[in-house]
């Protein structure tokens, strides 16, 4: 349920910023959403950013409720978070393009 709610937020913003151009892609991307989501996000007094970052840690903090993960595993998983942040650094020096034309080439229509 939570992946499928927030999975197609970033392709949403970037298709309103896209269509839409700054002055509308707000109101393009809150389109896109659920319409109970949308309110919320409406409402919530704070940036995208911020609420988008409360949500995540609810999230962690919930799913950590459950259940305690062993030392071992967690050492694993910020091994592979770091090695993730370092990863796309590599992609990201690597890129050859702008982000209006890597927008632009992605909602290209055949």
């Amino acid at each position: 349920m939570l992946a499928r709610r927030f999975a197609h937020i970033p392709c949403l913003g970037l298709r309103g910023l896209l269509y839409a151009g700054p002055d509308g892609s707000i109101d393009a991307f809150l389109a896109g959403l659920e319409p109970e989501f949308a309110d919320e996000l409406r409402q919530a007094e704070c940036g995208f950013f911020d609420f988008a970052m409360s949500a995540a840690l609810g999230h962690r903090d919930y799913f950590r409720s459950l259940v305690a993960l062993p030392e071992a595993r967690e050492a694993e998983f910020e091994r592979e978070a770091t090695e993730s942040l370092e990863r796309q650094r590599d992609i990201e020096a690597a890129d050859d393009i702008g982000l209006d034309e890597y927008i632009a080439r992605y909602f290209e229509i055949d």
